[in-house]
């Protein structure tokens, strides 16, 4: 493209941009666009407030259309230009590529969110958290608060490695001398299966070949009350005979 013609679209697309830069174009109250969202706490977490906020937050999807000073430029670029025949060429690239489709509430599931937020907190330990959400419209904007209430969480009591004397579950009795999980701490997936993969890792290091993060399991009794609960870490009863076997050198 000549310099002069990359010009003449350049002030051709700022004049159609700014003359509807909100985006707001095929907006209506009855299909108001999802401007933003806001989680709240209604009983906080313990600990780790902030992370396990904005891991919540990133279960909002699709993320809504946020404005700056009330303009929305990529989104009125995207509704300017019609959809493009083919997938490649300028006019995809200014649509899909620099511009972005508006989101409207409709097109947020917000009871899987909803379900979703309260699924990441039992991950956490919060085995009793509740949530919930309202939607405040305004014309033909919508915005939405997720209320999360997190509940007491379940801490460890105790925990055990191996629960028979096969040579395999000695190993894996001897890798809690480096646990990363420890009594007294929250109930926490993540760290369960971070140190899950730690002792298989160990107990491969030790001839256990075949045995993998799967084989392994963390058992858990949540029955002797006090949001408290006692585990153990042993191998499914599942796993073959092949990965429960030792080898050596020579074998």
């Amino acid at each position: 493209m000549r310099k002069g013609g990359a010009h003449l679209l350049f002030f051709v697309l700022a004049i159609a941009l700014f003359s509807s830069c909100t985006g707001m174009k095929y907006a209506t109250k009855e299909k108001p666009m999802f401007t933003g969202f806001s989680v709240k706490w209604d009983g906080a977490p313990v600990q780790a407030k902030r992370a396990v906020t904005t891991e919540l937050e990133g279960l909002v999807k699709p993320a809504p259309n946020r404005s700056i000073f009330g303009l929305r430029p990529t989104v009125a670029l995207h509704n300017m230009v019609k959809e493009p025949a083919q997938p490649k060429g300028l006019a995809n690239t200014l649509r899909n590529k620099i511009g972005s489709a508006p989101t409207y509430l409709a097109d947020v599931p917000l009871a899987d969110i909803k379900a979703a937020m309260v699924n990441r907190m039992v991950n956490h330990g919060y085995f009793n958290a509740a949530a919930d959400y309202t939607v405040d419209r305004k014309g033909r904007k919508a915005t939405v608060t997720f209320t999360v209430s997190a509940g007491v969480p379940y801490r460890i009591r105790n925990i055990s490695y191996g629960d028979s004397a096969t040579a395999l579950d000695r190993q894996i009795a001897l890798s809690k001398r480096t646990a990363e999980v420890k009594s007294g701490h929250l109930y926490d997936l993540g760290e369960l299966t971070a140190e899950r993969a730690r002792v298989a890792s160990q107990v491969r290091n030790h001839g256990w070949y075949k045995l993998k993060e799967d084989d392994l399991i963390f058992a858990v009794d949540t029955t002797i009350g006090g949001h408290r609960l006692d585990m153990s870490l042993r191998v499914k009863q599942t796993t073959d005979s092949a990965d429960r076997r030792k080898y050596t050198l020579g074998a």
